[in-house]
């Protein structure tokens, strides 16, 4: 590691360790603004991600002045719309942090190095060390991930995630950070959503008190063919519209800026002699999509130039996985061939990543690829920021700012001007006449229709003799009035739904709907159209039988290797009338779903013989095509098993784990500048948070035996059982595999009387399950004499959040406490189980709480008031009934005096249930589950390393 410290930095310095390159003059003025919202436009290989990555690097982390990095938010959310974009874009920027923190010694640039970048991405496996990057609130964090995850978890219903979790990344994601749109013409609805969380973060919702941290967020949208329609909205056009940062494309490099993309339609020979040709329109006959494929492969083949790289590109996987066998079947002379599309499993997408990128390489770096040529055959995963440059390029027709980013990877780096070439081609219409039925994929007819027509404008400017580059051949296009404005309306985006005011605050909530359901929020993420994604694993067991529950459910769980998008109109034409199996967290099992019940973003389990995944080719929806092997259903997750905020291996007081969580939140909120009233806030709930867990039914739910020294306990080992199938069971060989796990164990006795009575019981410092590396606990059923075994669950059948929240609530409204009320919700919110409303188990209790409960046994006794369970306001008529005395509100009160109307904040709040108009109120839905998320962090952190450790 260097030793070089902040005053010795300069940008131009800094971005050229990072990237081993200097700087572009844009690049420089993209560092040197303020963080506001911006519309960036950049040409196709100008390193748009190397400026904006490093620009919020050097402002952060690298700058001199310390003041001024607090200026800059803590945290980069790169949003893109696939998850292709996603692997290259991770490989980039730690290869950059890597080279930074051996450079310089600033501590946030070692702590980014360390635990940057995070990836969201559905079927993405996470960086164990990276992992809990939602602990650190204070702390500076680089996330990585496709809009499905990201834009959910902004709207507070986070795919792939246990919904306890939700509002903690929702807090997270829209306080403090600086989002960066990348490609954004290929992101639909999820532009306009965007913009418009954008402006509610910055206006509507903005917080009324100061957080300490960055106010608010502010985003960057991001293309080369950028267009600022999406921004035009009933509720932006309130507010200043988004700057634009402009590029000069003098800037460009001579070898960029003059290179030759020479473009023209292609058809099928036959097609070729008995068709005719209009000027430079293709005239497509009609024939069968099977022959157009095998006499396009021909061509290809033909086409292809040796050691260099081939690429086509076509609209839909189905004709990418069709075009690609029929490649693999010819004579290719060698050349390699790859299918890169988005539905393959991580590895087998890896292993073909890795195919194309390893060739790229040795091409740009002049080590010779003996005479070889590589064909990759894509879909759109590769229009944008696939750093490749091919010398041939085969494109479906398609919308014009696909074909634009398209033609970006032909000749990208201007080394290949004399061998260039672009081949528009079109699928045979599915009718007897017209284009209007020709397969479009998952894009719009009309819009295709558009790119056609530009096309057909290109190939005529390019086919003048002139050899122009496309720059000015696209200077030239503009020359005409009609085709200028038809591109301005090309890269218009479409109007899509998008979410208002009133629809993010409706999502705050994250309890069920009267059906058990959520709010689904596609929509607003990436649409309702066929293209959304679902995704896929597999595990070993038979569909028609009841899949296991609760402790039988001993599988792995699932893991984010194994998974497979695909879109959500293919699988529901797959499953047909079969189930897929999707995890409900409220009953810890697998549920039966129909295709039409399956959302996008779902993780669905099939069992291996349903079929659909084929290595070479992806998702084929096939029920040959299967995966060579899998194992038992395990959870979707095993931390949802219970909670793990709640849990740790250990025994901790409650003493010990209240402290040690004040100490947290107080190093927390320091570290933010979080102070006045909203720190009080904070710190208060994180030094009562668990007092409900003194009760003694919480308590006497604790395996046994407990440690000396400590009346009441926060945190426990888990309690692992073996059943003898005999007298005399030797423990041994359990023990013997006990410690190749990594836990620590500890052999307990169990307590006479008790549903244990006869069984071999350890305490544990981890659960003893079964991985995808080893099968663990199916070893030990495996081991001679035992009849089962199992983890014992930890069920007090209670919310102690619950209680806790109670205990406070007398407090306020009956006592002399201090505290803001703010305190009561952030108490009861710090698992994400009891937020805005308070339920009933069996209809005598609150949460489970029974009403029966009159104190909770700490310090001294701690009364218990249920009334802010009742609706309406809390009270008692007079004796002779003639008025309503008032004692307290309801929870609902609470919650509408803290979180406030989707209307925004009034001048002069009505309060319901606050005592004093100074607390913090109308904090809105961003607000406030930032504040909870704090007490959340306190808490998790304070488990995971309590500060006194005790033995049985």
């Amino acid at each position: 590691m260097g030793t070089k410290m902040n005053a010795d930095l300069e940008f131009d310095e800094f971005f050229k360790a990072a990237t081993g390159c200097y700087r572009y003059d844009y690049q420089r003025g993209l560092a040197e603004i303020q963080p506001d919202s911006l519309l960036i436009e950049v040409p196709t290989g100008m390193g748009k991600t190397a400026a904006v990555v490093l620009a919020w690097l050097w402002n952060r982390a690298g700058h001199p002045d310390a003041e001024h990095r607090d200026r800059w938010p803590r945290r980069l959310v790169y949003c893109l719309p696939m998850r292709t974009l996603v692997e290259q874009t991770r490989r980039n920027v730690t290869d950059w942090l890597s080279k930074l923190a051996a450079e310089y010694s600033t501590a946030e640039l070692q702590w980014l190095a360390a635990n940057s970048p995070v990836i969201l991405m559905g079927g993405e496996e996470g960086d164990p060390d990276k992992a809990e990057w939602d602990l650190y609130p204070e702390k500076p964090c680089i996330i990585i991930g496709t809009q499905d995850m990201l834009l959910s978890r902004a709207l507070n219903r986070g795919y792939a995630m246990s919904r306890y979790r939700w509002p903690m990344h929702f807090g997270l994601l829209n306080n403090d950070c600086l989002w960066v749109m990348d490609e954004v013409q290929l992101m639909g609805p999820g532009l306009w959503t965007s913009g418009q969380l954008d402006w509610m973060r910055l206006e509507r919702f903005k917080s009324p008190q100061p957080l300490g941290c960055v106010d608010g967020c502010v985003t960057w949208w991001m293309s080369a063919t950028n267009s600022g329609g999406f921004l035009d909205t009933r509720d932006r056009r309130q507010v200043s519209p988004a700057q634009r940062f402009s590029f000069d494309p003098n800037e460009m490099p001579c070898e960029l800026r003059d290179a030759r993309r020479p473009c023209e339609f292609w058809t099928p020979p036959r097609a070729a002699t008995r068709g005719r040709r209009r000027g430079n329109e293709a005239q497509p006959v009609v024939s069968s999509e099977d022959q157009f494929l095998a006499e396009l492969a021909a061509a290809v083949v033909g086409e292809h130039v040796p050691g260099t790289l081939t690429l086509v590109v076509c609209n839909r996987v189905a004709t990418a996985q069709g075009l690609n066998a029929r490649i693999g079947s010819l004579d290719r002379t060698g050349a390699d061939l790859i299918l890169l599309t988005s539905r393959f499993r991580k590895e087998d997408r890896q292993a073909n990543e890795r195919r194309l990128i390893e060739f790229e390489d040795k091409r740009r770096t002049g080590t010779p690829n003996e005479g070889r040529v590589l064909i990759c055959v894509a879909t759109q995963v590769v229009e944008a920021g696939v750093d490749v440059s091919a010398c041939r390029l085969w494109t479906e027709v398609a919308p014009w700012p696909s074909l634009v980013q398209r033609l970006g990877r032909l000749n990208r780096d201007g080394k290949s001007n004399a061998d260039a070439r672009a081949f528009f081609f079109e699928l045979p219409s599915k009718t007897a006449k017209g284009r209007g039925g020709a397969t479009s994929g998952q894009y719009p007819p009309e819009a295709v229709a558009v790119g056609r027509s530009l096309a057909q404008e290109l190939i005529r400017v390019c086919s003048d003799g002139r050899g122009l580059s496309q720059l000015a051949a696209f200077d030239e296009l503009r020359r005409n009035q009609k085709v200028r404005e038809k591109m301005n309306e090309a890269l218009r985006p479409s109007p899509e739904p998008f979410p208002r005011a009133m629809d993010v605050h409706g999502l705050f909530s994250t309890e069920p709907d009267l059906f058990g359901g959520f709010t689904d929020v596609s929509c607003f993420v990436r649409g309702k159209d066929p293209q959304s994604d679902v995704t896929v694993f597999w595990r070993e067991f038979e569909a028609a039988k009841p899949v296991p529950k609760g402790d039988a459910l001993d599988g792995p769980a699932y893991d984010e290797r194994e998974g497979c998008a695909v879109s959500i109109g293919r699988f529901r034409e797959f499953l047909g009338k079969d189930p897929g199996f999707v995890w409900d967290d409220r009953k810890s099992a697998w549920q039966r779903h129909r295709g039409d019940e399956i959302c996008p973003g779902m993780v669905v389990m099939l069992p291996r013989r349903a079929g659909g995944y084929n290595s070479s080719q992806g998702w084929t929806g096939r029920p040959g095509d299967r995966v060579a092997a899998a194992p038992r259903p395990g959870p979707f997750d095993e931390d949802l098993r219970a909670d793990p905020s709640a849990e740790h291996g250990e025994w901790v007081t409650l003493s010990d784990h209240l402290a040690d969580v004040r100490r947290e939140a107080e190093q927390i909120a320091g570290n933010l500048g979080l102070k006045g009233v909203l720190r009080e806030s904070v710190v208060t709930a994180a030094a009562n948070h668990d007092i409900g867990k003194a009760l003694e039914r919480w308590q006497n739910e604790l395996p046994q035996p407990r440690p000396s020294g400590g009346d009441q306990w926060a945190k426990a080992p888990y309690l692992f059982a073996v059943c003898p199938g005999a007298a005399g069971f030797d423990v041994a060989p359990v023990e013997s595999v006990l410690p190749a796990t990594g836990m620590s164990f500890r052999r307990v006795s169990s307590t006479p009387g008790s549903r244990l009575a006869n069984c071999c019981l350890w305490h544990t410092s981890a659960r003893v399950r079964d991985t995808r590396e080893r099968s663990w606990l199916s070893d030990i059923r495996g081991v001679s004499g035992v009849k089962s075994a199992w983890m014992v669950q930890f069920r007090p059948g209670l919310r102690h959040e619950a209680a806790s929240a109670m205990a406070l609530w007398h407090q306020y409204y009956h006592g002399r406490a201090k505290f803001p009320g703010l305190t009561i919700y952030l108490t009861a919110a710090h698992h994400g189980k009891v937020r805005t409303v308070l339920t009933g188990r069996r209809g005598d209790d609150v949460c489970g709480v029974s009403r029966d409960t009159a104190v909770i046994p700490w310090d001294g006794g701690l009364p218990l008031d249920f009334s802010c369970a009742a609706d309406g306001a809390h009270g008692k008529f007079c004796e002779d009934g003639s008025a309503f005395e008032y004692e307290s509100p309801g929870w609902t009160a609470l919650i509408a005096d803290v979180l406030g109307g989707w209307e925004g904040r009034p001048e002069k709040p009505t309060l319901l249930a606050l005592r004093d108009a100074s607390e913090p109120s109308y904090l809105g839905p961003f607000t406030l589950a930032y504040l909870e998320t704090l007490v959340r962090c306190a808490d998790m952190r304070a488990s995971q390393h309590p500060s006194r450790h005790y033995d049985v």
